[in-house]
């Protein structure tokens, strides 16, 4: 390993040097634990199976979402991503009457039947449309790409969503195959009005229907928070630092602040947020500002009023850093110096920075710019034992230590090694094996699977009785396991599973994916998109969440209530894009 290298990892990936195994920073795949509904849709007067017919799932439980799927050749549909809880079920075919059933998932990985029946309908096919136009309220001009959404009543705890479509040029919309019934739900919506709804559309034979809605403009957001960001000690202004705007919101019982937009300083530290909505002291809006070498600060709660420009100024503290250099030799000597050991500074504090580097011929490594404070240093050489010293680094001065490595032995040292494979017994090659121990003589040593999924650690200390083994690999969910080292070789065969539920919607410029985001969720797209909004929507068609995207974002946190979200619109300029999400993981 060439060096020294400098990581800032922070708080949830700090875990000792673990972190080492880092050094690319690639998302890792995620297991899903969901449950698996199964079944089959037949005729009810003939028994026999029916393929191509729409199956929706409804969840109630925790915020509504749905999936939908169509049957196969032989009747069978199944939804392998399913939470845990109560959900209603709803099965139609264009000359069948739609039915419905329920279906407790009761655990995670479980797997669930339900086979449902479709009565024929009399006197033939009998399904109709619904069609209309969804216009201005206060000009009566056509509104293009607002959201339709049809629903239908059945189920348990609210509509049951059939389809949703956007409005072409002309403000239209239609939905065919619609089998006949009372009581159907259409519900518009639009960027910038209150929805709409009419629920009292009813489908006789085959009818056309027609559902017209006028959307009212909501008011057009007029408030700006304008401010300068500086240097606390010099008061000089700071550009390129990232500004997010923040908005506290409701997230089911709980108050949370959700990002709503992110901008970087210009060239004399000032930053703009305009056409900004009113705000009241329950759900103010706030700054999180941060810049490479300084620390994160947070603005004080900002009331805004109708047509305020409120002006925000912040001011960033310079980290205080220092040098380190460290020397690595031969215990035996005192003063033979070991090339090529890799050593690893962690920071004992919560951002978790760690720097790491390798001996050069001299035996010594010098990083020129960390952050002051107390260490964990680690020196690891192959056919030597590995060894952690303490070091403290003063701002603005040089620390200076030495470590000095025995050679392994039988006595004074143990190995652990092992295979690296997946579920189907193929070797894995260049995941990341990372040991851990505890103790005041915890160390902590990395190492990659070879091309035959081998991986080995030496040098461990004789004093250490077990640690944790934990492997990473791309598109792999997480391996961590408890290792006892007995005797002086140990072995631990790791199998990686498959991660389920990262997955891609959409297209071109907007390539999106569904991550873990903490406890929540996440889009994340290239950062070559440019600035556009992501509207998220209800099966109702309720607005739960409207992101505003700036050009070369990367990421879009879903908060709170958008987490049950089921239908996702892109709008780039004049273009929209309309994605129904599948389960959410």
């Amino acid at each position: 390993m060439s060096g020294p290298y400098h990581f800032n990892l922070g708080d949830s990936m700090k875990r000792t040097i673990r972190s080492l195994l880092f050094s690319a920073f690639l998302l890792p795949a995620f297991a899903v634990q969901a449950a698996i509904v199964t079944g089959t849709v037949t005729n009810r007067s003939s028994g026999d199976p029916i393929a191509g017919a729409r199956v929706i799932i409804t969840t109630f439980d925790g915020g509504t979402s749905a999936d939908t799927t169509t049957t196969d050749a032989k009747g069978v549909y199944s939804f392998d991503s399913v939470s845990v809880g109560f959900h209603s079920m709803v099965a139609s075919m264009t000359g069948f009457q739609p039915s419905t059933g329920n279906v407790n998932a009761a655990t995670k990985n479980g797997s669930y039947t339900l086979n449902i029946s479709l009565l024929p309908s009399t006197g033939g096919v009998s399904t109709g449309m619904i069609v209309g136009t969804i216009k201005d309220d206060s000009t009566k001009e056509a509104i293009k790409n607002a959201t339709v959404i049809l629903s239908h009543p059945a189920g348990r705890g609210g509509p049951t969503p059939i389809d949703t479509v956007l409005t072409d040029g002309e403000g239209r919309y239609s939905f065919s195959a619609v089998p006949a019934s009372t009581g159907y739900i259409v519900v518009a919506s639009a960027e910038g009005y209150a929805n709409a709804s009419n629920s009292n559309v009813t489908v006789v034979g085959k009818d056309t229907v027609s559902a017209p809605l006028s959307l009212k403009k909501l008011p057009k957001p007029n408030s700006a928070i304008v401010g300068k960001v500086t240097d606390a000690a010099s008061k000089e202004a700071i550009s390129g630092a990232t500004v997010v705007l923040r908005k506290r919101v409701t997230s089911g019982a709980t108050l949370i602040w959700q990002a709503m937009d992110t901008v970087q300083t210009n060239g004399e530290g000032a930053f703009t947020f305009s056409s900004l909505a009113a705000s009241g002291s329950t759900f103010p809006y706030s700054l999180l500002v941060s810049k490479t070498d300084f620390t994160n600060a947070t603005s004080a709660n900002i009331v805004l009023a109708a047509s305020q420009t409120d002006t925000v100024n912040v001011a960033l503290v310079k980290i205080a850093k220092g040098v380190m250099s460290v020397f690595v030799g031969l215990d035996s000597t005192g003063n033979a110096a070991l090339a090529g050991a890799e050593v690893a500074a962690s920071l004992n504090a919560p951002s978790g920075e760690i720097y790491t580097g390798t001996t050069d011929a001299k035996g010594w490594v010098t990083f020129p710019s960390v952050i002051a404070g107390s260490y964990s240093v680690s020196a690891n050489l192959l056919g030597f034992v590995s060894k952690v010293a303490a070091r403290t680094v003063t701002a603005s001065e040089k620390d200076t230590g030495y470590i000095y490595l025995a050679r392994a032995t039988a006595q004074n040292s143990k190995a652990l090694s092992g295979l690296v494979r997946d579920a189907d017994g193929k070797a894995v090659a260049g995941a990341k094996v990372i040991l851990e121990t505890s103790g005041a003589n915890g160390i902590t040593l990395s190492a990659t699977s070879s091309a035959t999924g081998d991986y080995s650690f030496s040098g461990i200390p004789s004093a250490i009785a077990g640690g944790t083994v934990t492997v990473t690999m791309n598109g792999y969910a997480e391996f961590t396991a408890p290792v006892t080292l007995s005797g002086a070789a140990s072995f631990l065969n790791v199998t990686l599973k498959k991660a389920t539920g990262i997955f891609s919607i959409g297209n071109g410029a907007y390539k999106l994916r569904l991550v873990k985001n903490g406890n929540g969720l996440a889009l994340e797209f290239p950062a070559s998109a440019s600035a556009g909004r992501l509207s998220l929507y209800d099966i109702r068609g309720a607005l739960v969440s409207d992101i505003a995207i700036p050009a070369g974002s990367v990421r879009a946190a879903l908060n709170g209530s958008a987490s049950g979200a089921r239908f996702l619109v892109l709008k780039q300029g004049a273009s929209a894009q309309r994605l129904s999400l599948p389960s959410a993981p």
